[in-house]
């Protein structure tokens, strides 16, 4: 069964992105894509939202791939962002991954593409279920203390745990 997949490119290279799209392609994705290039472009794609994955090269005529990722970050949007590159060095890779990236693939090693989108869709869900878990769980605690007759108590690790093994005093 194939997997959705709307893929956000952020390339100006026709030629880049067609090599990119054939790697995709070879995929089991049910496959949406939308190239953009500009800055101003990429702003509106991303505030139609709805993408799976955004694919961006570092270097960009009108704007730089890591404002793309700071836009993207900014945004909250959640969405995973690899960057696709054949000009991307360590230094800029690290900081990269530091401001918020995914990954990073390098155009001369697409055959990493589609496995290293695979990790950043899992890893984003796993993020996703955790952050609705905190707030379930926030949530319950507090509606368990609008509910308690006592209020609430302060406790700190140590009285916890000694409350709960049965030793508290």
């Amino acid at each position: 069964m194939a997997v959705p997949l709307r893929v956000l490119m952020v390339e100006d290279e026709a030629s880049h992105a067609a090599v990119i799209l054939a790697e995709l392609k070879r995929g089991d994705y049910e496959l949406a894509t939308e190239r953009v290039w500009t800055e101003a472009a990429f702003q509106e794609a991303l505030k139609r939202g709805g993408w799976t994955v955004i694919l961006c090269a570092f270097v960009l005529p009108d704007f730089s791939g890591m404002d793309a990722l700071a836009m993207v970050q900014q945004s909250g949007c959640g969405v995973p962002f690899i960057f696709v590159s054949g000009q991307m060095y360590e230094d800029a890779a690290v900081a990269a991954l530091r401001g918020g990236a995914a990954d990073y693939v390098r155009k001369a090693n697409l055959v990493r593409l589609r496995p290293t989108i695979e990790r950043a869709l899992r890893e984003a869900e796993e993020k996703r279920a955790q952050e609705r878990l905190r707030q379930e769980t926030s949530a319950r605690a507090r509606q368990q203390a609008e509910l308690a007759e006592f209020g609430q108590w302060a406790l700190t690790g140590r009285e916890l745990d000694a409350l709960l093994a049965g030793t508290a005093e």
